[in-house]
């Protein structure tokens, strides 16, 4: 009857062990679901933005609805010429200069923070948002594909870490 016990408290430890590792398990997944939710939902965004801006609305009157976007040449001075900063020069959208080297420092910061886990920019972005930084949906896509040139950050699937 004890080894009966025995027996029974060794395979009941073992199922619990199991249980707990196939839960550990669970949460890892639910979270990756989660991280792509908001990678989905931010592209989504992006592309919705991007397409209203194609196709204006008739009631509109040619005038854009949205805010406008970042210039692909925003990095250009008032002369046309390439700083070397991309955060210290002249941007066209009318958003002071210092404000954004902050947020773009502010990036760097938080995917500094991520250690070997990473994060993706739409976690940026929202994390931002929780936080009260205001920015263009596709501010963090455009800063992270900037420091990844500048070899400030690196780049793996849809996860960015920091460049030591």
């Amino acid at each position: 009857m004890k080894d009966l016990a025995s027996a029974l408290q060794s395979e009941l430890d073992q199922a619990r062990g199991e249980l707990e590792k196939a839960t550990a398990k669970q949460l890892k997944i639910n979270a990756e679901v989660e991280q792509w939710k908001s990678e989905v939902e931010a592209l989504q965004k992006l592309l919705d933005i991007r397409q209203r801006r194609l196709n204006p609305s008739p009631e509109s009157n040619g005038t854009m609805a949205v805010a406008p976007e970042p210039v692909a040449n925003s990095h250009l001075n008032s002369t046309g010429h390439n700083g070397s900063d991309l955060f210290s020069l002249e941007d066209s959208n009318g958003t002071d200069p210092v404000e954004q080297k902050s947020k773009a420092a502010w990036i760097l910061e938080r995917v500094k923070n991520s250690s070997t886990h990473g994060c993706t920019a739409a976690e940026v972005a929202k994390l931002a948002s929780e936080s009260g930084i205001e920015m263009h949906p596709n501010y963090p896509y455009t800063v992270l594909k900037s420091y990844v040139k500048r070899g400030k950050v690196n780049k793996r699937g849809v996860r960015y870490y920091y460049a030591n």
